[in-house]
């Protein structure tokens, strides 16, 4: 059986295996590039009698290629190196060792992406990780064929970067006394302070290891809500020049940034000179922009000012303002900007891609796609994988494809990419992060790569069972078929039951 995940596209199993002692290796200069990490995943199993041969071919699809494994040799077919790169994450999982050797499934394969953009999101402010934990989840996804990795480095609960130029972000933001557990709804805390930082050059090393892999990593530093730890640190940039704690709860934050002083837009435009020096090669910068309260902003005599002299009504129409202003100000870096679809009012620049998260269904925010605003698909209720296993089991990260009430076929045209994300307020560990996103990862890179003509869930599964033998070989703890597909009634489904449940699961895996 071809176990390669996600499922190419077109596929003919020759069902046979060749044996090797190596490979040699033919292919263009302006390929060979795409054959590096190949290179040296099996460097003692170079210059052997077997050929590699690699083609160029002016495929339509940047990312599409061709694989065929015969008795006398492998020919790849490509037209860019991340074409040829993906070839050889195809191959990669046609590869096995028996008996001290090298043997290679016989098949043929011609595939392309269904969708351009297919990306993972990590959350490393509630909980911290670290680099080598990351470095590791970017080779699953390398192997998966992501080409996105979307970092959320800042938030209520703290700043992730060491900035030299903005010392208390580190100093201050990056520190929080004590942590809510268990879920969002109680009264429970861990009385520790939790203080992580990544310093500049741990951030562009992981950079560098991703562009190695074909995946372009995209900064979120979210604005102007979900930002205590930012305010905590230099409190004039609160509406009342309060001084904040960094946040401790789960989520309830309402001390933002004022997006009506002018010293607030010399700070963030400061700020963002050095995110965009750091991250200097990212084609796509997320600007958050969700879930912003702006009580404070209601008795701001400074957003007073701004609502009168702009004719706003609401205090919470001060977020397009501020969204424009922000935009505006990148302009001259060339970025293509995100943000989560709330954050997104009827002004805000046409160019911004919204990505749609909610739980339950949007119609404002179906609206715009449908009217043609370039859409990232990520609702929670099937991409959010720290919600249990019994809340969102993997058949159903496999199978639902995009599910959207009212969505028009021209909406359907502007969604060009899926994201699947992990929240941690909850997720404190990194084998519990493990357990909670594979195989869901799995499940959905099959649903974002593969046209749905050729998904097979049970299929999928068998499968699996040979990407489990790369995870045990990589000291992955992921969830196993016991509980993945143990799916509850959702109605009966409590709150508390999602964020507790979890650990309960983790505990029995």
């Amino acid at each position: 059986m071809i176990n390669i995940i996600p499922r190419p596209n077109t596929l003919i199993d020759k069902k046979r295996s060749i044996c090797i002692n190596g490979f040699n290796i033919n292919c263009p200069d302006n390929l060979k590039n795409g054959l590096d990490l190949l290179k040296c995943e099996y460097k003692d199993y170079l210059n052997g009698n077997y050929d590699l041969i690699v083609l160029y071919k002016n495929f339509s699809n940047e990312e599409a290629y061709s694989l065929k494994v015969t008795n006398k040799a492998i020919i790849i077919e490509a037209k860019t190196e991340k074409g040829l790169f993906y070839a050889t994450r195809s191959l990669k999982q046609l590869m096995y060792l028996k008996d001290g050797k090298l043997r290679i499934k016989s098949c043929v394969i011609s595939d392309k992406p269904k969708m351009k953009y297919r990306s993972f999101s990590l959350d490393e402010v509630r909980h911290f990780f670290g680099k080598e934990e990351v470095k590791k989840i970017i080779d699953i996804l390398a192997l998966l064929k992501f080409n996105y990795f979307h970092w959320h480095l800042s938030d209520d609960q703290g700043f992730r970067v060491n900035f030299k130029k903005y010392p208390k972000l580190k100093e201050i933001g990056s520190k929080r006394l004590r942590t809510q557990i268990k879920n969002d709804f109680g009264e429970e805390y861990e009385e520790k302070i939790y203080e992580y930082c990544y310093e500049e050059e741990e951030i562009s090393e992981i950079i560098n290891y991703a562009k190695k892999r074909y995946i372009s990593v995209i900064p979120e530093f979210d604005m102007p809500g979900h930002t205590a730890s930012i305010v905590a640190a230099y409190p004039f940039l609160h509406c009342n020049d309060k001084q904040i704690k960094v946040f401790e709860r789960a989520c309830g934050n309402i001390d933002i940034l004022c997006p009506s002083k002018e010293q607030t837009y010399k700070f963030i435009e400061g700020l963002y000179a050095e995110i965009l020096r750091l991250f200097n090669d990212s084609e796509y910068v997320h600007l958050g922009g969700d879930e912003v309260n702006p009580k404070t902003w209601e008795s701001c005599p400074h957003c007073q000012k701004k609502m009168k002299e702009l004719s706003l009504t609401n205090a919470s129409d001060l977020q397009g303002y501020f969204s424009n202003r922000l935009i505006a100000s990148l302009k001259k870096y060339n970025k293509k900007l995100i943000m989560w679809h709330d954050g997104i009012k009827e002004d805000t620049n046409e160019n911004v891609i919204l990505q749609y998260w909610v739980w339950q269904m949007d119609q404002n925010g179906i609206s715009k796609i449908n009217n043609g605003r370039s859409t990232i698909y990520s609702p929670c209720s099937q991409c959010y994988f720290d919600s249990a296993y019994a809340e969102l089991p993997l058949n159903r990260v496999y199978n639902r494809g995009i599910v959207l009430k009212n969505l028009t076929t021209k909406g359907r045209g502007n969604i060009f990419g899926m994201e699947c994300c992990s929240w941690n307020e909850f997720i404190d560990n990194k084998e519990f992060l493990e357990f909670m996103l594979f195989p869901r990862v799995h499940a959905f890179i099959e649903s974002a790569w593969t046209f749905k003509k050729n998904w097979n869930y049970d299929n999928f599964k068998r499968r699996l069972n040979h990407h489990n033998k790369i995870l045990d070989d990589m000291g992955v703890k992921y969830c196993k078929k016991h509980l993945y597909d143990n799916e509850k009634n959702e109605e009966i489904i409590s709150p508390i039951f999602r964020k507790e449940n979890r650990y309960i699961e983790f505990n029995n895996n």
